[in-house]
């Protein structure tokens, strides 16, 4: 979320295809990390391609297809967010008629002069199409979590009170 809120501060155009995720999620995802996208939607610097209610209503993969290809085509962005190969291929299977799928939509935002950034989450797969995946881009950020226990805050309850009256005794 960062880079892409970094890339519309730099006046760039972003295309960001939802297909595991509906539009108003990811921009509650934002705003929850404080970051405002409002105005950049108004002026029309990011777009939402809501692939994700396409999914939601069974639509087959060729008409995904071809809805995602004509609005890279339509909104000549600088660069496409597609949100997520990973669940592409869990919602359609990991057929090579997918993979040629994600492929296409990546070769064609190369061929319009557009950047991709492809989340993907690397479940279990075969090596073989981890490694085909890999092979669409020119960099890689593997990003890694460290997760750690913090305390918000601490809170007291009184289980137990005597109801009698004492004098000058701390409580």
């Amino acid at each position: 979320l960062y880079i892409i809120y970094s890339l519309l501060k730099q006046n760039k155009r972003v295309i960001f295809i939802t297909i595991d995720r509906n539009k108003k999620f990811i921009r509650d995802l934002f705003l929850k990390h404080d970051l405002y996208i409002k105005n950049f939607e108004k002026k029309n610097k990011l777009i939402f391609i809501d692939v994700y209610r396409k999914v939601i209503e069974k639509e087959d993969i060729e008409d995904i297809d071809c809805y995602i290809q004509s609005s890279i085509k339509h909104y000549k962005g600088d660069i496409v967010v597609i949100s997520s190969l990973s669940a592409t291929l869990d919602i359609f299977g990991d057929s090579n008629k997918t993979i040629n799928f994600i492929q296409n939509w990546i070769m064609l935002s190369k061929k319009l002069k557009v950047n991709t950034i492809s989340l993907f989450t690397n479940w279990p797969y075969k090596k073989v199409l981890i490694n085909k995946i890999k092979s669409f881009f020119n960099t890689e950020l593997e990003l890694k979590l460290i997760e750690k226990q913090v305390i918000l805050r601490t809170h007291f309850k009184i289980t137990k009170i005597e109801n009698k009256k004492r004098n000058n005794e701390a409580v």
